[in-house]
């Protein structure tokens, strides 16, 4: 990094503040971003200095972040001496939720004119992140009760939806791909599908981001600019690795003509309607490329609506169907990059419960009969499929027939774990609990029989386990 890149060593001593952005990650790598802090009270001053010093020499918040925060501080000291509050100490649940209302018939201070909805939220999460960061870091200076309950805001804590694609949504972008004429975007698609990273991730790839695996396929890591940290590598897919490769060919020729900085990144591209401007492709260009895909190719919901196709859908979408499928949530939080589990657990472990509970409804027993208690349409139903979905004694089976024969797995004790067609509830949880204790007991039994024999029980339980832990989250 060049020299004056680099991030002072010298907390600023007056209340005027000048950050530069050190991270040749970010898109703002360079630029100088300043606040102040002269009209904070002494108090609050000093906290908000810290919190700012501290997040920007551990680079865990861009240069930008760390401003927008410290210039929102001003509606929360304003809110405090408007409230007679003047130490932190004195915070409790009932002032923070009271900024809420204040912030809702605040002016701007910028634009001279109230606070719309979303700066209100923006103001507030960053107070928010300022305060637990303070508990956390700064214990002495702050209250240590809970101020917070989650949920303040749509979007804070308790989100109300997680904007995955659904099965039929993937199946049409994956049609539509080979008929895209943007190959770079045709690509791209398929590295979110795989890699499930962020759009600034995506952004700062790097052209060597594959490596092949010193035992067998290859693994790829990226820089996580969000946490300012570099991902640990993780398995790429071929056709994953397919799609880097052929991104580093289209873009070659542009890569050439940029900026030695900028050479080394993936994703850059040759401006079509200026000749001469090579660039690098940032994420609104992305999003505005996944846009007009989804309306060139007529990428559509059920509702017949045009589907809204971003980066972080892919994400979501990768999370959520390791999590339906059974993927141990330690697995999905590194895939994710999450800082902690709980993250992933809020986000991704109880997403797919609306889509569950349909699949259920169309599940009932073999061989139940209708009987008078039936309504018209149960019997309907089981005239039907009466023969084609099973209740299982650990869950059920969405297709225990195929072509008029049972599936060989019911046949197999212990096969339908793996299987697709397997779904199972948290009622459940005391068969799977039975049987995992079965498999430790068979593998202390049939010790005799050597390592082999163990493994064999032990790829079993473990699976086991993870399903377990899943549906005890539920």
């Amino acid at each position: 990094m060049p020299a004056e890149l680099t991030p002072s060593r010298t907390r600023p001593r007056s209340g005027q503040w000048v950050l530069v952005e050190t991270r040749q990650e970010s898109a703002s790598c360079g630029k100088r971003f300043g606040f102040t802090l002269d009209q904070l009270p002494d108090q609050v001053r000093r906290a908000v200095g810290d919190y700012a010093w501290a997040c920007y020499t551990a680079r865990t918040v861009s240069a930008r972040s760390v401003a927008t925060h410290c210039r929102n501080a001003r509606y929360f000291a304003d809110y405090l001496k408007l409230s007679g509050v003047d130490d932190l100490r004195d915070l409790t649940p009932q002032l923070m939720d009271g900024f809420r209302s204040y912030l809702a018939s605040a002016i701007s201070y910028r634009e001279g004119r109230p606070l719309g909805y979303r700066s209100q939220y923006s103001i507030f999460k960053d107070i928010r992140s300022i305060v637990c960061w303070l508990q956390v870091n700064r214990p002495e200076s702050i209250a240590q009760t809970a101020l917070y309950e989650g949920g303040e805001y749509l979007g804070i804590n308790q989100p109300t939806d997680i904007a995955y694609l659904s099965d039929d949504v993937v199946s049409q972008v994956n049609a539509a791909l080979p008929n895209e004429d943007n190959e770079i975007l045709r690509n791209a698609i398929l590295i979110l599908e795989s890699t499930g990273m962020r759009a600034s991730e995506l952004e700062n790839l790097k052209v060597d981001c594959v490596r092949k695996h010193p035992v067998n396929g290859h693994m790829i890591e990226w820089f996580d600019l969000k946490n300012g940290v570099q991902r640990k590598p993780i398995p790429a897919s071929p056709q994953c690795v397919a799609a880097v490769s052929r991104i580093t060919e289209l873009t070659e020729e542009a890569r050439r003509e940029m900026p030695e900085k900028d050479r080394g990144f993936l994703m850059v591209f040759k401006d079509p309607h200026r000749s001469y401007a090579c660039k690098r492709i940032r994420s609104h260009l992305v999003r505005a490329w996944l846009k007009k895909f989804a309306e060139r190719h007529e990428i559509r919901e059920q509702d017949g609506s045009i589907a809204s196709l971003t980066v972080h859908s892919f994400r979501r979408t990768l999370a959520t169907d390791m999590v339906s499928k059974g993927v141990d949530l330690v697995v999905v939080k590194e895939v994710m990059g999450h800082a902690f589990a709980s993250t992933t657990k809020g986000y991704y472990a109880k997403v797919k419960d609306p889509a569950m509970a349909k699949a259920f409804s169309g599940l009932r027993p073999v061989g139940a009969r209708p009987t008078d208690a039936l309504t018209v349409e149960e019997r309907a139903w089981l005239a039907e499929n009466g023969d084609t979905k099973a209740l299982l004694s650990d869950g059920y089976c969405a297709k225990p027939f195929s072509d008029g024969e049972v599936c060989s797995r019911l046949m197999r004790s212990g096969q339908c774990l793996t299987c697709a067609r397997f779904v199972t509830t948290p009622e459940f949880l005391d068969a799977h609990r039975e049987r995992l204790a079965g498999i430790r007991a068979d593998m202390e039994a049939g010790a005799a029989y050597g390592e082999h024999y163990r493994q064999h029980l032990q790829a079993t339980a473990d699976l086991l386990e993870a399903l377990i832990r899943q549906l005890e989250a539920m």
